[in-house]
């Protein structure tokens, strides 16, 4: 739990700078309405990070009024419809952790629905970079077809597993929905899904290396 923003925006810094990870701060008198407040660049991530700092909040909540000022939301959301395969993210520091908000929406009312977050006992165990590298672009699976092929969850979820954990032995059914793995993908919600399907995969390599340990 940080007592400010600035306090959050510097162990941010510092922690994304120690995994190699540029940091340039955009938040500034001279800067437009709305640019969020530092783009990150290096080791494949590309993004603008919007902070928020509420420690009145838990990861937990099950609904979320984010402070976000006039213009902010607009902006973040236009770049997510101009570029497609990106988005900006809002990062919440709670009082129990991180809450990770791809902008994919414009959010009524300034409110995010079943939030989901990382505890700060998570972000111990493994590199914030890897949810940056994974969250901050749609995973694109490339067609060379005519028509082209519409790939399923499965797809998805096989093609972000072989490029972020490639050596971990996982269960498909685990990671999603096992009655909606062969419908056609949806790509906002797959990005949107993306931080839970980590948390899976981290969790199922801190198992495997405790059952060798024991």
């Amino acid at each position: 739990m940080y007592k400010t923003e600035a306090d959050f925006s510097k162990a941010l810094t510092a922690r994304l700078r120690k995994e190699h990870i540029r940091v340039t701060r955009l938040e500034s008198h001279g800067t437009g309405n709305g640019i969020p407040d530092m783009f990150v660049d290096g080791r494949g991530v590309d993004t603008f990070l919007e902070l928020k700092n509420d420690p009145t909040i838990s990861i937990y909540s099950k609904v979320i009024k984010v402070a976000w000022r006039p213009g902010q939301k607009a902006w973040m959301f236009e770049y997510f419809c101009k570029h497609t395969l990106k988005n900006c993210l809002t990062l919440v520091a709670c009082c129990d952790g991180i809450i990770i908000i791809p902008m994919v929406s414009t959010f009524e009312d300034n409110r995010v629905y079943n939030p989901t977050g990382i505890t700060y006992e998570d972000l111990k165990r493994f590199r914030l970079s890897r949810i940056l590298d994974a969250m901050q672009e749609f995973f694109l699976i490339h067609d060379h077809c005519v028509p082209p092929v519409k790939h399923t969850y499965l797809d998805y979820v096989n093609a972000f597993v072989a490029e972020f954990y490639p050596d971990v032995d996982y269960d498909p059914e685990c990671l999603w929905n096992p009655d909606l793995l062969d419908s056609t993908v949806d790509l906002k919600v797959f990005n949107c899904s993306k931080l839970n399907i980590i948390l899976t995969l981290e969790a199922t390599i801190l198992n495997s290396k405790e059952k060798e340990d024991g």
